[in-house]
């Protein structure tokens, strides 16, 4: 579910509401089923820990983590963690781009369990009802980076995050994962290979979701078209391409981050948005170079 809060216009074209009620379909049931569902399997596959909950604040907080692989294991995991911590008494929402909720199933069963679109307005709006809401900055461009770079935290230019939080005046939580990002190898040259296609202008993409097995389905198709193999094998070759990979995967929350006090309010404010943006990816950065499971 990669999510980027890169500019206000981030949401207006996303051809989803835009604010207002219709934004947030959170359902309680939901959430409690799909925890109870992904719970035994986050354990089992992935064997999943969530660290540091007790370093979170009162709400509301802006909770921003690295994002990886495809974007969307390390955000189920850490669904029915959060759940068995604090239930219905501390629910959290999380911005999610429109490619993620157009899915015919994927996208109301996301907006079931908090997902919204992705807008500087809708995150204004979600932390001014005094909900925490978690945001992933580098979106396409963190989660499609290529797979020998799963310690690197890229966020590029995005800074949206930074001034809604200065805004709303709420505390960072920063949020590392370390792990997810072997779920899917992604291969090399994604953000050049969107730059010619023009996905930016298309899809709002600067990073393509290619994948070493994508390409390795593509070869397989290939062989099969050249009656070099069974279709068997480009069969099983999907499958294993289509599912992400059982690595283990953890989660930390981090010590949370108060912009009032640690950035001057007399700076310009680039100056300032800069600033913020450096002492948070800092934390991220710092934590995802040096975690251990």
């Amino acid at each position: 579910m990669p999510a980027a809060i890169d500019a206000k216009e981030e949401g207006e074209k996303t051809g989803l509401p835009a604010s207002g009620p219709a934004v947030d379909l959170r359902n309680a049931a939901s959430v409690a089923r799909s925890a109870r569902v992904l719970g035994p399997v986050t354990r089992a596959a992935f064997r999943y820990t969530l660290r540091g909950m007790d370093r979170i604040p009162e709400g509301p907080c802006l909770l921003v983590g690295n994002h990886s692989g495809a974007g969307a294991v390390e955000v189920l995991c850490m669904l029915p963690a959060w759940v068995a911590r604090f239930g219905e008494a501390r629910p959290v929402w999380a911005m999610a781009n429109k490619i993620s909720l157009a899915y015919p199933a994927a996208g109301p069963w996301l907006r079931s369990i908090g997902a919204v679109p992705a807008s500087y307005e809708n995150g204004r709006e979600m932390l001014a009802r005094g909900r925490d809401l978690m945001v992933f900055p580098g979106g396409d461009i963190d989660s499609f980076r290529p797979f020998y770079q799963h310690r690197k935290v890229v966020f590029g230019n995005r800074r949206g995050y930074i001034r809604l939080a200065l805004e709303m005046r709420v505390p960072i939580v920063p949020v590392a994962t370390i792990g997810a990002h072997f779920t899917y190898l992604m291969a090399p040259g994604n953000a050049w290979l969107a730059e010619k296609l023009g996905l930016k202008r298309r899809a709002r993409l600067e990073s393509a979701p290619i994948t070493l097995g994508l390409i390795g389905t593509a070869l397989a198709a290939g062989a099969v078209a050249l009656a070099l193999v069974d279709p068997l094998v480009l069969v099983g070759v999907a499958i294993v391409a289509a599912v992400p990979l059982p690595v283990r995967i953890t989660t930390e929350m981090l010590d949370p981050i108060y912009l009032a006090r640690e950035v001057p309010a007399s700076l310009p404010e680039a100056d300032r948005v800069e600033r913020a943006h450096e002492i948070v990816h800092g934390a991220l950065q710092s934590a995802v170079s040096t975690m251990k499971h």
